[in-house]
């Protein structure tokens, strides 16, 4: 609703000030679509409208004959030419409309096709750092759940205002030839319901503006009652009549609402009703004037009767077209306005190729997050090579993961320098540089795929015969192969149980498949963030010895298990953004400092665990 007060508040005229330049955007995404489809729908509305010209010119021709002098098979033989004539249009115009409406609806699919496609190829390459922009993030959403459906909405108002005015302009056109002075008439008397309409549609507006907070409430509330995710809480804590209660709450205000909604708008009915009687009411005084003056004829004047149906229809139709054409097209400028500032978000690297490396080199890179004073990582210097396993230790907060995310280029510094084999990565291509990354992350997302698919995704584009390991290679080495396995349909079994046969994993059974993910895309690079978080021991062991099996392979590790760390090559120490402390485990306990107070913290658990299961032993 980002939009809506500006909206509620605009006036109709306003609104159709703007006409011609949100015509012309309209027509031109549909021509870039489709130019076929377009130029059917909207020359075959244009047809459409020139028949009903036709199509009441020959009316007034067949009551002319009916009406006229002289027995009655006479006559109706004297009015079949132009009844032939009436029918034939009346028939032309329904198949013309039949064809435009087919030539509209096939646009739409691929309007829609072609907008989700473009904002998609757009947030699939934005840096990541984009998503931690608030408001990039919402403008995102509102492009998503707005401006993406409206751009189809905005091409169907507009071919339905462009049906609108060539069927008022073709009645108009008729009833000028017929009798120019019942044109005015036929305008005024069309106006009262077209008005009315608009009223009715932004009473109905403005009164869901006002109600939108509620109806959020609503949904979330029914989404909490309804979620397989919330289901088991719900349970536990025994919600069940509290959200019924608060549902029932907003329920009853959000039905009185509408029943007021209701009686404000049977009113303007009411009103725009009676104006209307009116108005036909005067046109009617005035063709009984005319045709008591001799100034027109009686076929005119029931002509003109059945022109005054049509305006009215066509009128009402490309007053409310307007009226949403507007609308839409604020959101569809959303979605535009998105796409241009995402693109300024997307890098473009170098062009330099990337065959792997020796070294990266950090060189006082620091990291500043928008909308924060702080850096999350302050002027870092430090160098990873192959075939060592370096871990990142600290404390909540420290900045592990953000110097993990610029070493596997997912960041791009705001201060400082990354090299790989001396070469600024700025000057690289990042496609390439990516290839040789693999990240394990804490936060991983449960895919809706099946678990060979949840692991192969890893190297997605791998040709099977290209070197590397397996889908199977990569479950063994995480511990995943065995617990696969035991799944209903193995390798095959879709890991979502919203879907039919689907079913889920316990955290540690993720962890171990997201394991599996980062060991089959066989990187020389593998970030793995807190890795067995949610591991039992027995896998945590199988991993931590495959990590340690490969020289040709630079491992990054960060957990918070300090007994996982005691191999590794080198330990950096993190403290709220920077790099305190470097060495071994034996170099850093002997320095003394944070590592060994950390470490000392954990060893003291087990130690007095260990103590305790003693004491209880001698006591027996």
């Amino acid at each position: 609703m980002h939009h809506a007060r500006e909206f509620a508040h605009t006036s109709f005229w306003a609104v159709a000030r703007r006409l011609p330049r949100l015509v012309r955007e309209a027509v031109a995404l549909a021509w870039a679509t489709n130019r076929r489809d377009t130029a059917t729908s909207i020359g075959l509305n244009v047809l459409a409208g020139v028949l009903t010209t036709f199509g009441l010119l020959a009316t007034t021709g067949v009551l002319r004959e009916l009406f006229a002098a002289g027995p009655t098979p006479d006559r109706v033989r004297a009015a079949l030419p132009a009844l032939v004539v009436a029918a034939a249009a009346v028939s032309a115009r329904g198949g013309l409309m039949i064809a435009a409406g087919w030539a509209q609806a096939r646009l739409t699919p691929q309007i829609n096709y072609a907008v989700e496609l473009r904002l998609f190829e757009t947030t699939t390459a934005v840096d990541l750092a984009a998503f931690d922009d608030a408001g990039f993030a919402e403008e995102m959403d509102r492009a998503r759940e707005r401006g993406m459906t409206e751009a189809a909405f905005i091409v169907d108002h507009t071919v339905n205002l462009v049906t609108g005015l060539v069927g008022l302009l073709a009645t108009a056109a008729a009833v000028a030839i017929i009798q120019p002075v019942l044109l005015p008439c036929l305008l005024l008397a069309a106006v009262p319901e077209a008005v009315t309409a608009v009223r009715i549609a932004r009473r109905r507006y403005l009164a869901m503006l006002a109600r939108i907070n509620r109806r959020r409430r609503m949904w979330m509330l029914a989404r909490l009652m309804a979620n397989r995710q919330t289901a088991a809480e719900v349970r536990a804590y025994q919600m069940r009549e509290f959200l019924l209660g608060e549902y029932r709450a907003m329920m009853a205000v959000e039905t009185r609402a509408e029943l007021r909604l209701v009686r404000s708008q049977t009113s303007t009915r009411v009103v725009g009703a009676s104006v209307a009687g009116l108005a036909t009411f005067g046109v009617y005084a005035v063709l009984g004037a005319l045709l008591l003056g001799g100034l027109v004829a009686l076929a005119a004047a029931a002509t003109a009767l059945l022109a005054l149906q049509s305006a009215r229809t066509s009128l009402g139709v490309a007053v409310l077209a307007t009226n949403s054409l507007y609308e839409d097209a604020l959101y569809y400028q959303d979605y535009r306005d998105f796409l241009e500032r995402a693109r300024a978000r997307v890098s473009t690297g170098g062009a330099g190729a990337v065959e792997g490396f020796d070294t990266i080199e950090l060189d006082g890179v620091s990291l500043r997050y928008a909308d924060t004073d702080r850096p999350a990582v302050d002027e870092v210097s430090l160098t990873v090579r192959r075939g060592e396993v370096v871990a990142l230790v600290g404390e909540n907060g420290s900045g592990k993961t953000t110097l993990a995310k610029l070493v596997a280029g997912l960041y791009r510094p705001s201060g400082g320098v990354i090299r790989w084999d001396g070469v600024d990565t700025a000057e690289l291509d990042p496609r390439a540089l990516a290839a040789h990354v693999a990240v394990m992350s804490q936060d991983w997302w449960k895919f809706p795929f099946t678990a060979a698919q949840n692991i192969r995704i890893g190297r997605y584009d791998r040709d099977s015969a290209a070197a590397g390991p397996s889908v199977q290679d990569a479950a063994r080495s995480a511990a995943a192969h065995e617990m696969i396995l035991g799944l209903p349909h193995g390798y095959e079994t879709l890991l979502d149980r919203e879907f039919k046969n689907g079913q889920d994993l316990s955290g540690g059974q993720w962890q171990r498949l997201v394991a599996a993910r980062g060991l089959y895309r066989d990187a020389a690079l593998l970030i793995c963030d807190e890795p067995s978080a949610a591991l039992d021991a027995r896998a945590e062991h199988a991993l931590f010895q495959h990590l340690r099996r490969r020289p040709d392979r630079a491992v990054v590790l960060i957990t918070h298990r300090l007994a996982n760390v005691r191999h590794a090559d080198r330990i950096f120490v993190m403290d709220q953004g920077r790099l305190v402390q470097q060495g071994t485990h034996d170099e850093l306990m002997a320095a003394g400092g944070l590592y060994r107070e950390l470490f000392d913290l954990q060893a003291a658990g087990y130690l007095d665990r260990a103590e305790a299961e003693g004491d209880t032993a001698t006591t027996r």
